[in-house]
């Protein structure tokens, strides 16, 4: 649940668990995407790039997050790099990309 994951997530601080981290701030933030707030999302979802820069997991959910908040350009250029300089997308990122890929 989303409340567990901000509990786990102030557990494991970034610098004390770098691969953890990363994971957590995606999980909890697509759940924010899929409730319809991008925005808040967007932070975290950066910050999880920042930790982890080659998430394709986390790229393609900030993308969906520009996506959503009618940010098109960024959502592309993002989707873009998610699946072809990240590529080849593993399951999750193709499933998440497969929602508004043909809507760009």
């Amino acid at each position: 649940s989303p409340a567990h994951q901000q509990v786990a997530l102030k557990l494991s601080a970034d610098a004390r668990d770098p691969q953890r981290a990363p994971m957590i701030y995606t999980r909890l933030r697509a759940a924010q995407v899929m409730l319809n707030q991008p925005a808040p999302a967007r932070v975290s979802l950066e910050r999880a790039l920042a930790l982890a820069p080659d998430s394709g997991l986390a790229v393609v959910w900030l993308g969906y997050a520009a996506f959503l908040s009618g940010d098109r350009e960024q959502a592309a250029r993002l989707l873009k790099y998610a699946i072809i300089d990240l590529g080849p997308p593993d399951g999750s990122v193709a499933q998440v990309a497969q929602w508004y890929v043909d809507k760009l």
